[in-house]
């Protein structure tokens, strides 16, 4: 079959009176119809070639490549097997799969990234307790445990051989050194230097503490917090342990790229992947399962960003760090003719900018009325605290009053066996 045709000018590819007969990947998000009852795809208004074509999809729905087993799955394999001519969608060339088929010049760069669902606003029922760590609370506690007995050990050294203190009591000492701790004010007196030190140190230890727990609870309560964003591949072993499944689509090249990986981050990751929960078929599926339950979808930007718009925007986190850029190309068959002819084509348009100009009308398109939705947002106007934000204070006086009723009754016990 000829395809050359002589314009002045140059010579300029034409396909005038042929036939393609072209293949596309229903988890393409190009691939929004029914080939069967509809024939003539959406994008008939840029067929300046002038060629009749059909378009098919594989039977096994899938990109698919090169197997182990020396088969070739996906439309890459009906390219391979030449029951069509080429494939066009979000191909990405890859090693493998240029050992089986030719691809064309790329007109597009894309790279993976992780999504996964928005993060939600944390409950602030115990928000008294955000400032400071569990290690940190209980170093405190310790310090509190110790601080009491120490300045009563000094105390009573420097009031039996010294006698330079009145003698406290235990109970005494640690409560005073307590209310330091809670800025109000300690009404110990000492006359004896070790003693005035211990007070001085822990003053300032206690000033510190006060500052940074008040400071820190302030800005927690005036400012939203939300649960911690994943934004990278080295998020996915803390999110695998909180609960969340690592996937990705069924032979696709980011598979390929996880599943042999030598080492490194990549082999750690693949790691993750449930042998059942993380192949999905298609990607609407994981963006489904995103939303319903705890899953990251490893997933191309542009495409995954269209899916987001189409359900929501604002449901879906998309990781900040982007990785592993790779190129689309067209697959045709091997030593295909026309493959020259498309390599032209596709320099004119990109060249021209307009790939990037379509692939942001197709994200306009799916748009729809959600551009003219307006985010809610504070706009920077000031609340209230609510019962919401102080629950764990209630919570404290409440455990309070219910350890001293239980004092209270353990006393009238002990006061009624001594009688």
């Amino acid at each position: 079959m000829r395809m050359d045709v002589n314009i002045p000018g140059g010579n300029i590819p034409s396909f005038t009176g042929i036939h393609l007969a072209s293949l596309l990947a229903p988890n393409s998000h190009l691939a929004q119809y029914n080939p069967p009852a509809s024939p003539t795809p959406p994008f008939d208004e840029y067929n300046s070639v002038q060629a009749s074509y059909h378009v098919e999809v594989p039977p096994d729905r899938a990109w698919g490549g090169p197997q182990k087993d020396r088969t070739v799955t996906g439309l890459i394999g009906v390219v391979t097997r030449q029951e069509s001519l080429f494939a066009i969608c979000e191909i990405t060339i890859t090693d493998s799969r240029e050992t089986v088929v030719d691809f064309t010049t790329s007109y597009w760069l894309e790279s993976l990234t992780l999504v996964s669902r928005a993060p939600k606003e944390r409950d602030r029922a115990m928000a008294v307790f955000w400032p400071f760590s569990t290690l940190v609370w209980g170093l405190i506690g310790l310090a509190l445990l110790l601080i009491g007995p120490v300045s009563f050990v000094l105390n009573w050294l420097l009031s039996t051989y010294l006698d330079l203190e009145a003698k406290y009591t235990l109970a005494s000492s640690s409560f005073n050194l307590f209310r330091s701790l809670v800025n109000q004010g300690n009404r110990l007196v000492s006359r004896g230097s070790p003693l005035r030190f211990v007070f001085l140190f822990w003053y300032l230890f206690c000033y510190n503490i006060y500052a940074m727990y008040s400071g820190t609870l302030t800005a927690y309560l005036a400012i939203p917090t939300f649960e911690p964003p994943i934004d990278s591949l080295t998020d996915l072993p803390m999110a695998a342990r909180d609960g969340f499944t690592i996937g990705t689509l069924k032979a696709s090249s980011t598979e390929h790229l996880f599943r042999y990986a030598d080492s490194g981050i990549y082999k750690e990751v693949w790691s993750l992947f449930d042998p059942v929960k993380s192949l999905l078929p298609t990607p609407d599926e994981g963006f489904d399962k995103v939303l319903a339950e705890k899953f990251v979808l490893i997933n191309s930007e542009m495409n995954g960003k269209i899916r987001a718009t189409v359900r929501g925007r604002d449901k879906y986190h998309f990781g900040r760090d982007t990785f592993y850029p790779h190129a689309y190309g067209i697959a045709c068959n091997s030593g295909a003719p026309f493959r020259p002819k498309f390599d032209i084509l596709l320099s004119w348009i990109t060249e021209a900018g307009l790939i990037r100009r379509w692939a942001q009308e197709q994200i306009n398109l799916v748009k729809g009325d959600v551009t003219g939705r307006s985010e809610e947002t504070g706009g920077g106007a000031s609340y209230a605290l609510t019962l919401n934000h102080l629950q764990a204070a209630f919570f404290l006086v409440l455990g309070g009053f219910g350890l001293s009723v239980g004092a209270l009754l353990l006393e009238n016990l002990l006061v009624y066996f001594r009688k």
